[in-house]
Protein backbone atom coordinates (compact mmCIF):
# COMPACT_ATOMS: atom_id res chain seq x y z
CA UNK A 1 0.00 0.00 0.00
CA UNK A 2 1.50 3.52 -0.87
CA UNK A 3 -0.31 6.55 0.54
CA UNK A 4 -0.26 8.79 -2.27
CA UNK A 5 -2.78 11.61 -1.26
CA UNK A 6 -4.09 13.84 1.56
CA UNK A 7 -7.42 14.89 1.87
CA UNK A 8 -6.98 18.39 4.27
CA UNK A 9 -10.36 19.40 5.65
CA UNK A 10 -11.25 22.84 5.14
CA UNK A 11 -14.41 24.99 5.27
CA UNK A 12 -16.81 23.27 3.04
CA UNK A 13 -14.94 19.86 2.61
CA UNK A 14 -11.90 18.07 1.92
CA UNK A 15 -8.89 19.30 -0.47
CA UNK A 16 -7.15 16.93 -1.75
CA UNK A 17 -2.86 17.89 -1.46
CA UNK A 18 0.50 15.92 -1.56
CA UNK A 19 2.12 13.89 0.67
CA UNK A 20 4.48 16.72 0.21
CA UNK A 21 2.43 19.57 1.57
CA UNK A 22 1.38 17.28 4.42
CA UNK A 23 5.03 16.82 5.15
CA UNK A 24 5.82 20.14 4.84
CA UNK A 25 3.27 21.24 7.87
CA UNK A 26 5.24 21.70 10.92
CA UNK A 27 4.70 18.90 13.52
CA UNK A 28 2.41 20.78 16.08
CA UNK A 29 0.26 21.49 12.52
CA UNK A 30 0.28 17.92 11.69
CA UNK A 31 -0.79 17.09 15.24
CA UNK A 32 -3.44 19.65 15.58
CA UNK A 33 -4.56 18.14 12.32
CA UNK A 34 -4.64 14.70 13.50
CA UNK A 35 -6.77 15.76 16.71
CA UNK A 36 -9.53 17.48 15.35
CA UNK A 37 -10.13 14.51 12.36
CA UNK A 38 -9.25 17.57 9.70
CA UNK A 39 -6.69 15.24 7.46
CA UNK A 40 -7.19 11.68 5.54
CA UNK A 41 -4.83 9.64 3.99
CA UNK A 42 -5.56 7.72 0.64
CA UNK A 43 -4.19 5.25 -1.38
CA UNK A 44 -5.41 4.78 -4.84
CA UNK A 45 -8.29 6.96 -3.73
CA UNK A 46 -9.68 4.92 -0.54
CA UNK A 47 -9.39 6.12 2.83
CA UNK A 48 -6.49 4.13 4.87
CA UNK A 49 -6.21 4.11 8.73
CA UNK A 50 -4.23 7.11 10.26
CA UNK A 51 -2.10 4.94 12.33
CA UNK A 52 -1.04 2.47 9.16
CA UNK A 53 -0.90 5.72 6.49
CA UNK A 54 1.65 7.37 9.36
CA UNK A 55 3.84 4.34 9.29
CA UNK A 56 3.44 3.81 5.80
CA UNK A 57 4.49 7.43 5.35
CA UNK A 58 7.61 7.01 7.71
CA UNK A 59 9.24 4.17 6.26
Amino acid sequence: MTVDQVAFRRQGGFVLGSILEWKMLTRDEQAEMLKNGNVQFLADGQPVPVREALVALKA
